[in-house]
């Protein structure tokens, strides 16, 4: 996600089966800045998902399917407006 989140052209994402494993996942203060549209999908071992004040500002368009480990999604949600 580090990588992907500094892309200034990115509108759309999707972070499907293959594309991250791991427990915890991070949006970093900053991210995503033009990102309009995520899609989490099939990520079987996604426990935690934790977005930081700042990410994604743009984002208005938010799916989460198939992540039958996620637990818990950090109250970062709550400062992107857009959503």
């Amino acid at each position: 996600m580090a990588i992907q989140e500094k892309s200034p052209n990115s509108n759309h994402q999707y972070v499907g089966r293959g594309s991250f494993i791991g427990k915890n996942m991070v949006c970093s203060e900053r991210g995503f800045p033009l990102l309009q549209s995520l899609l989490l999908s099939n990520l079987y071992y996604l426990e935690e998902w934790r977005v930081e004040q700042g990410a994604m500002p743009s984002l208005f368009c938010l799916e989460i399917e198939f992540c039958d480990s996620l637990k818990m999604i950090l109250d970062g949600l709550r400062f992107i407006t857009t959503l």
